[in-house]
């Protein structure tokens, strides 16, 4: 009989991978990537998935995955805190 699948589980087995050497770490991507695309509603697949690509220097990236293509600047201007503080305003 299949278990059901438990979410935080893997999102635990992500966090432990992430302080191992880098083929761990590059694993660790790997699962998180494959859980977002999975499971792009579940909150903590899609803020660990923009911690590792912060991780690996890819801030565009991150913050687009985060905030949405729309509040990422294009250029390195700061953006207005209001449109940091209430997305999709």
């Amino acid at each position: 009989m299949r278990q059901p699948e438990v979410l935080c589980l893997r999102n635990w087995l992500i966090s432990a991978l992430r302080s191992g050497s880098a083929s761990d770490r590059a694993e660790a991507l790997a699962i998180c990537e494959q859980l977002f695309h999975e499971r792009p509603d579940y909150f903590f697949a899609r803020t660990t998935l923009a911690d590792l690509w912060l991780d690996g220097g890819e801030l565009e990236k991150a913050a687009e995955l985060i905030f949405g293509p729309e509040l990422v600047p294009t250029s390195r201007k700061r953006l207005p805190i209001i449109q940091v503080a209430i997305p999709g305003f």
